[in-house]
């Protein structure tokens, strides 16, 4: 039996892929190319590896990222200074590079929406950048690990949400799975 993919092709005209435009591993393209497309697949060269700037992974510790538990949860949930840096990082981002998408995931509901509305909040600060944020393809978004599934962007935020007590103590517990009852919706989720 001929696939419908074999059939269509003997009527239509067919082209076949030779450059893989995002930033996928290198080693899967060569394989791709190798097995798939006669050696003739290529892969755009991505940023650092062109200008040897920008690190793929960056960990930032955030030394005041201090608070006390909630009362409706164990942990030390979005502490403010956490929420304040991935806003100031967002901003950079949309000021330096506007046409790189960008994405900010985080480990829960509650720390995705807290920096929802630090963002909606500073927006007015920022006019010029009010297109980043608009609808559409690769649109920006902040969302939690859940809602993060699929997601593809050039760049991604990471801001695990959990700090230490004021004591410099971080809790075993990170607290229990909010609910999807306190979900909210921002533009940009």
């Amino acid at each position: 039996m001929d696939s419908a993919f074999n059939a269509l092709a003997r009527v239509l005209p067919t082209w076949q892929l030779n450059w893989v435009y995002r930033a996928v591993d290198e080693d899967l393209v060569l394989q791709l190319s190798k097995n798939y497309y006669n050696g003739g697949l290529r892969r755009l060269p991505d940023g650092q590896s062109v200008t040897g700037l920008d690190r793929s992974v960056v960990v930032e510790y955030i030394p005041d990222g201090t608070g006390l538990p909630g009362a409706d949860h164990e942990g030390v949930e979005s502490v403010a200074a956490e929420v304040n840096r991935v806003v100031d990082l967002v901003f950079q981002h949309a000021s330096l590079r506007p046409r790189t998408s960008l994405a900010v995931v985080t480990a829960s509901l509650r720390h995705a929406a807290r920096i929802g509305e630090a963002i909606r909040l500073q927006l007015p600060n920022y006019p010029l950048l009010s297109g980043f944020f608009n609808a559409g393809a690769e649109s920006f978004r902040v969302v939690d690990l859940e809602r993060a599934q699929g997601l593809v962007r050039d760049h991604i935020i990471f801001s695990l949400g959990f700090g230490r007590t004021p004591h410099g103590r971080a809790l075993h517990s990170f607290g229990r799975s909010p609910s999807k009852a306190g979900e909210t919706s921002l533009p940009w989720q």
